[in-house]
């Protein structure tokens, strides 16, 4: 059975720059304060971390999630679970 996570954020590096850009996603975050763009040092720690599994996985395809952290989309767009 695959799980829900209640709030999901698209997050994607931007090239060449400390940035990310994020975007919340779905009915149960669009009251979100943390959206916007980052500089990576200004990302939450918890964000820091789930990026940093996520990016030692292939770029799809396959998809690659992780239960409970998120997915990789491309090489540089992610979903995160928070």
């Amino acid at each position: 059975m695959t799980q829900h996570p209640e709030n999901v954020y698209r997050i994607r590096l931007i090239p060449d720059t400390n940035s990310v850009s994020v975007l919340p996603i779905g009915m149960d975050c669009l009251d979100s304060s943390f959206k916007g763009d980052y500089t990576w040092d200004d990302l939450p720690e918890w964000v820091r971390e789930k990026l940093t599994v996520l990016s030692a996985l292939h770029v799809p395809p396959p998809p690659n999630s992780v239960e409970g952290l998120g997915e990789r989309i491309s090489d540089t767009v992610f979903w995160v679970y928070g």
